[in-house]
């Protein structure tokens, strides 16, 4: 096992489960994992619907950043990007190639609603340095729920830039 404990992480996230609304106990992290590439790969074409864990997810929200980075945004078709207890999601920010950068503005961002500690962890394999996971406990503003997300920061080839994939999950 390597010392910085990747490994560790994977194992950990391995045996994570949560259970979905029929309360059918779900492995979601090799799930998360194939929604990365499946998302990945067809960049162009995430208007599609998307299934995850036996959930299907529509599109429900784009944005495009003054940056020119792009965000698209999922949830299960029956619920609304303002009332959703899960969520994916589809970042690409084409004009920065480092992933310290956007990762480093995104944890500013949520600073102030983070409920514990932020845990980040390198990809292991030959996009070490170029892949890093990071789990992240948000407050609501209003501290109404606490969002789980993980978010996977990653500079794939031939695509220029950083991407990053989001799971997302409320717990009222």
């Amino acid at each position: 096992r390597p010392a910085d404990g990747s490994a560790r992480y994977r194992d950990r996230w391995l045996a994570f489960r949560f259970r979905s609304r029929q309360s059918t106990p779900v492995n979601i992290f090799p799930a998360w994992l194939g929604l990365a590439l499946v998302m990945g790969s067809a960049f162009s074409a995430e208007k599609a619907p998307v299934e995850l864990a036996g959930v299907n997810y529509r599109l429900a929200s784009t944005q495009v950043g003054a940056d020119g980075s792009v965000t698209n945004e999922y949830v299960p078709a029956n619920e609304t990007i303002d009332a959703w207890t899960t969520l994916l999601a589809v970042r690409h920010w084409p004009k920065n190639d480092s992933l310290r950068t956007v990762a480093g503005a995104w944890l500013k961002m949520i600073e102030p609603l983070l409920s514990r500690d932020v845990q980040a962890f390198d990809a292991n394999g030959p996009k070490a340095g170029n892949d890093r996971i990071v789990e992240a406990w948000i407050s609501a503003p209003d501290k109404s729920y606490i969002e789980i997300n993980l978010h996977r920061f990653v500079r794939e080839e031939g695509t220029p830039g950083v991407k990053a994939y989001q799971f997302a999950q409320k717990i009222k």
